[in-house]
């Protein structure tokens, strides 16, 4: 009798979170998924590279652009396109399937039906997940989805851990797939580790303290995430490495870029602005120390570095002053060395990264530039 109604419960659990889940496509069905084509970093970036996963031709042809964001946001595009699904339908099936794995994760110590259902529209009704963010055609829009099932996937396997060890499997594979995929969706995944290590090493610690007979084979088991989320990235920066020449996943990430833009940063400018990186008058003193960053003078100096001055400046900043502010540098930087022809290849493009590191470097020893430790 008590199984008939634990069965029942579910049923109704199930049945519940599915008509809920159907009020709310109802009610975001008047919204429209937008592409900016004029954002060449962010809508027309992941349509562009989708275009070329759907066709097979990986990421497509090289460029400043192909390297600039991690992949997997342009690889769901591409497999929503090619099973036929509406982009934006499928990423709100994503958020409820991710909601739903919380509320199975959390099943195993929350009994209650009525709370199950309550944390199950409380995270549905999440208002991330239709704000015009999640109505743009960009990486946010299975963000949260994803940071939620790596959650679920914790949860799921912290509170199984004396279950049979296929289930715990499971939600570990959950958690390392989704590790996996949100670390290659952006580019600060490494926020997530903690947690990750943290509940890792208190599983770890409980199942030695309980002295289970089989505790090796479930503390090998706690590796899989970790080892999921290394072979997803070692997969990817493969990828690159066949198509491209360069083993990475993102080129800011590049140990050539970072020596470059490590490099520049650490010059000291005359007057120090703590939303400026790399002030007008600090590339000047730069230039005639390094050819190869002297190479991009006509481009920062230029139309592009206004424009890029204009989309990263802050509210009460001079327009027109030259600065180019914030995150806006790195772009411009990449930005400036395509146009000048440094992007070519991928190999090319990175070695024009380490002449500037090595060119400024080299000034910054001999004292001809004033800098801070490398």
């Amino acid at each position: 009798m008590a199984r008939l109604s634990h069965r029942v419960g579910v049923l109704l659990l199930v049945a519940g979170a599915s008509a809920t889940v159907g009020l709310k496509l109802w009610l975001v069905e008047s919204q429209d998924l937008v592409a900016n084509g004029a954002s060449l970093l962010d809508d027309r970036l992941y349509l562009d590279l989708a275009a070329h996963v759907a066709a097979g031709d990986w990421l497509g042809p090289y460029n400043n652009g192909t390297l600039a964001k991690s992949p997997l946001y342009s690889i769901w595009v591409a497999a929503c396109h090619r099973l036929g699904l509406p982009l934006l339908l499928a990423q709100h099936a994503l958020h409820a399937l991710a909601c739903a794995a919380v509320v199975v994760g959390l099943a195993a110590r929350v009994r209650s039906k009525l709370a199950l259902a309550g944390i199950f529209v409380l995270l549905l009704f999440d208002p991330r997940s239709y704000d015009a963010h999640a109505l743009r055609v960009i990486r946010e829009g299975i963000y949260p989805a994803l940071t939620l099932f790596v959650f679920a996937g914790m949860i799921g396997a912290l509170l199984r851990l004396r279950a049979a060890k296929r289930v715990l499997a499971g939600w570990l594979a959950l958690w390392g797939i989704a590790m996996a995929a949100l670390w290659l969706t952006r580019e600060e995944g490494i926020w997530i580790l903690p947690s990750a290590l943290w509940i890792a090493a208190f599983a770890a610690w409980t199942i030695c303290r309980e002295g289970c007979t089989d505790r090796h084979a479930r503390l090998a088991l706690l590796a899989a995430p970790f080892a999921l989320l290394w072979l997803g990235v070692t997969a990817i920066e493969s990828l690159n490495e066949h198509f491209y020449g360069i083993r990475t996943v993102v080129e800011l990430k590049a140990a050539p870029f970072e020596r470059a833009y490590g490099a520049l940063t650490r010059v000291q400018p005359e007057r120090w602005h703590p939303q400026v990186p790399l002030p007008r008058e600090t590339r000047e003193r730069i230039y005639p120390h390094s050819p190869a960053f002297a190479t991009l003078r006509p481009y920062l100096e230029g139309w592009l570095g206004r424009g890029w001055s204009e989309i990263g400046r802050p509210p009460g900043a001079t327009p027109g002053d030259g600065e180019i502010y914030g995150s806006s540098f790195c772009w411009a930087l990449r930005d400036a060395s395509a146009r000048a022809g440094h992007y070519a290849t991928a190999p090319l493009a990175m070695a024009h990264y380490d002449r500037i590191a090595d060119e400024v470097d080299a000034a910054c020893a001999s004292g001809a530039l004033p800098c801070a430790p490398a």
